[in-house]
């Protein structure tokens, strides 16, 4: 996304209009769009293209970066967040071509700043594609016992250059929690629970 955006920039066409800068992070998603357009208006077109020469958009980062979301880590050794109760889904055994909702609980001890939960669900073996990936941004993460819900559709499409087919057999969601955005580079990120659930999917 940075390369994307800043080739945009070094070409000269967008420097007056958040919107048309904003509109080339839209095949990384629609929270990227969201947060580029909302930093962006926020500092101004000038500011906001320094800070993509810094770093990767890091809507979380951009953020703290701005003074917009309060920065609270989880002390070095504390366990802040974990996972409670019983992972499941919803029929208990789904099927292809029919939706699904996993469900899933988390207990918060001590408050944490700006954060993601994040989800890859593996799909059985001969699927495509092999993994599905989605999540939310959170203001922070307050002090209580919280559910977590996400509907699922295994509909297959063979049509195109890029068929989705989904088979029957073991699936397995695993589930992050973070502080920060998952897995990036910048200060402020921490990985703060981790939940792996395997359930069996027929074939619709």
């Amino acid at each position: 996304l940075i390369n994307t955006l800043l080739q945009v920039i070094l070409n000269g066409g967008v420097l007056g209009s958040c919107n048309a800068l904003c509109q080339y992070a839209a095949p990384f998603g629609s929270i990227a769009v969201m947060a580029c357009n909302l930093l962006c208006d926020y500092v101004g077109i000038e500011a906001f293209i320094s800070l993509i020469r810094k770093a990767d958009l890091n809507p979380i980062w951009m953020c703290e970066e701005l003074r917009l979301c309060e920065i609270k880590d989880c002390p070095e050794g504390k366990q802040c967040i974990a996972f409670t109760g019983t992972p499941a889904v919803n029929p208990s055994v789904p099927q292809t071509e029919s939706k699904f909702a996993f469900f899933t609980q988390y207990t918060t001890s001590q408050e944490v700043g700006a954060g993601e939960i994040l989800f890859f669900l593996h799909t059985a073996p001969g699927s495509q594609p092999p993994v599905i990936e989605g999540g939310n941004l959170v203001d922070k993460w307050p002090v209580g016992v919280f559910n977590i819900q996400i509907g699922i559709e295994l509909k297959n499409n063979e049509q195109g250059d890029f068929p989705i087919i989904f088979k029957g057999g073991l699936y397995s969601m695993h589930t992050y929690l973070c502080n920060g955005q998952c897995g990036s580079h910048h200060v402020h990120t921490q990985l703060l629970a981790q939940q792996k659930f395997d359930f069996n999917v027929t074939q619709g």
